[in-house]
């Protein structure tokens, strides 16, 4: 999850309108892709039931949060 983000430079710098990315607004839309995707909102991986519905038991019996 700490690596999809952008740099620190687009949070603080403003784009071609002027305006930064809001760093609140962007962690939101990434708890919002995480549950439509089946993913851990902590770790940002597949939750065991994700992988269960893709027939990967052996991958979530090996998975540990």
């Amino acid at each position: 999850r700490d690596d999809d983000t952008f740099n620190d430079y687009f949070f603080t710098n403003p784009d071609r309108r002027g305006n930064p990315i809001d760093i609140v607004s962007w962690e939101k839309l990434k708890d919002e892709y995480y549950e439509i995707r089946g993913w851990d909102n902590k770790s940002g991986v597949p939750t065991s039931e994700k992988l269960n519905e893709l027939d990967l038991k052996d991958v979530a019996d090996e998975l540990v949060f």
